[in-house]
């Protein structure tokens, strides 16, 4: 099935030994990890997807970033064509035989952080996301997406909820639930009292 992943991010990558996990799916029956998948950064600035079946790695592949404090990354599949696109630009493509099936898992999607084991939490700021039903081609990559574009799985607003609540703008209500996270308040401006202005 064809789908696209679009994210707004800012990261901050760290010299530790880690990967920082963009989104990800992982099967949660022990010692076999289904049809696990994600996408994540190294501290080498690569972003890598890579999917799992039955414990074995399935196939990834990776495209390398800049080293900017921000980065829209989309992820694309098109049949047995997978793709990675950096701020618009094509940084990597893979060919598969056969592709997995990221839909068959009933295991909840976790953004930010990998929630089995290992957390792998992404550091710096993710804005907002996109999950989309269909392929995206260039020229729609190229553009804005829309926030009501008919094929949306889910549209998460990272500066819009509350308590432990991500609320889904797509219409569908594939609402999430925060963990180790708090809201806080914007400030803008001089934020001295005593100061002139």
């Amino acid at each position: 099935q064809n789908f696209s992943i679009y994210a707004e991010i800012y990261p901050q990558i760290s010299n530790a030994n880690d990967d920082f996990e963009i989104i990800s799916q992982w099967g949660q029956h022990p010692g076999n990890m289904g049809e696990s998948w994600r996408l994540y950064l190294t501290t080498q600035n690569e972003i890598i997807w890579e999917a799992y079946n039955d414990s074995e790695q399935y196939f990834n592949f990776s495209g390398n970033i800049d080293n900017s404090e921000q980065l829209n990354i989309t992820l694309t599949r098109n049949g047995n064509l997978w793709s990675i696109y950096s701020d618009n630009t094509l940084i990597a493509s893979n060919e598969t035989i056969e592709s997995p099936n990221i839909y068959v898992s009933s295991d909840n999607i976790n953004i930010g952080a990998r929630l089995n084991g290992n957390d792998n939490r992404f550091t710096g700021l993710i804005s907002k996301m996109y999950l989309i039903d269909r392929f995206l081609s260039n020229e729609e990559i190229m553009n804005e997406i829309s926030d009501d574009d008919s094929d949306l799985l889910a549209y998460y607003k990272f500066n819009s909820g509350e308590g432990e609540i991500l609320y889904d703008h797509s219409g569908n209500q594939n609402h999430g639930t925060i963990y180790g996270a708090i809201w806080v308040e914007n400030v803008y401006g001089c934020t001295d009292s005593l100061a002139m202005n």
